[in-house]
């Protein structure tokens, strides 16, 4: 449940959305050993979400997929990130979606 949309009105009670959260982890699957600690714990991960998602009153979907990226990207090792946000406030579509996508740069050699 989030605080969003660009009118007031719309932003005056929580709305559902839908977050989608896809991420690659550093190390090779084959590498993990099925040790939980060799891989990032997808429930902390929804945590972290909720937690941006509660903690925001943006107006844009856009800009709450960016927070919600970044935050992912900065709490915990991923190469990569792809957050979606599907939000139902147009009463002639089933949602609008907005996604993104963050990728770890490689550390050089120097």
């Amino acid at each position: 449940m989030a605080r969003i949309g660009v009118p007031v009105d719309e932003r005056r009670k929580p709305q559902e959305l839908q977050v989608d959260v896809r991420y690659q982890i550093g190390a090779s699957f084959k590498n993990l050993g099925d040790h939980f600690d060799a891989t990032i714990d997808y429930s902390a991960v929804a945590k972290e979400v909720e937690s941006v998602v509660s903690q925001n009153e943006c107006r844009l979907v856009e800009t709450l997929v960016a927070e919600i990226a970044d935050h992912l990207m900065k709490r915990f090792p991923m190469r990569r990130v792809e957050v979606g946000v599907k939000k139902f406030a147009l009463p002639n579509a089933s949602c609008v979606s907005v996604r993104s996508t963050r990728r770890r740069r490689a550390r050089s050699n120097r």
